[in-house]
Formats: C-alpha cells, sequence, structure tokens
C-alpha cells in the first residue's frame, strides 16, 4: 500500500495528472514495488540483539554452576 502512495506521490511530482497519472501508477506499480524492496535493507539500519548469545542446546549442553559458598568466603 506504502508502495501504491510512494509511486502516485513521485508520479504526480513528475508531472502526470489526471488518467494519464492513474496509467502512470498502475503501469510503474511493480518495478516501484521491486526497486523499493530491494533498497529499503539497505537504508534501514540492522536490529541488535540482547541476551543471551546461546542457542537452546548450548544451554542444555552446558554444565550448571552451583556457587555454595557464601560471600566473603574464598
Amino acid at each position: 500500500m506504502s508502495n501504491l502512495l510512494f509511486s502516485t506521490i513521485v508520479l504526480f511530482a513528475v508531472g502526470f495528472r489526471g488518467l494519464h497519472l492513474l496509467y502512470a501508477v498502475l503501469l510503474s506499480w511493480f518495478p516501484f514495488q521491486v526497486l523499493l524492496s530491494n533498497l529499503v535493507p539497505y537504508l534501514l539500519p540492522p536490529k541488535i540483539e540482547l541476551g543471551d548469545p546461546r542457542t537452546p542446546f548450548q544451554k542444555l549442553r552446558d554444565p550448571i554452576e552451583l556457587n555454595l559458598r557464601g560471600k566473603g568466603h574464598s
């Protein structure tokens, strides 16, 4: 939907009006879709995942560490 709006705004800014704008939007919708879907990943920053980097299988494999000593004992 946003691609349709984007192509309409771009073509309106270029100078298409009336039925010519409608025809131009219908013809250019797919090329704009392909162009935007290939460019958007380069324009948006990647998401950073915070937390435990281990996989669930690594969590199961690693032994559980118990601290049986109190604070202050070595």
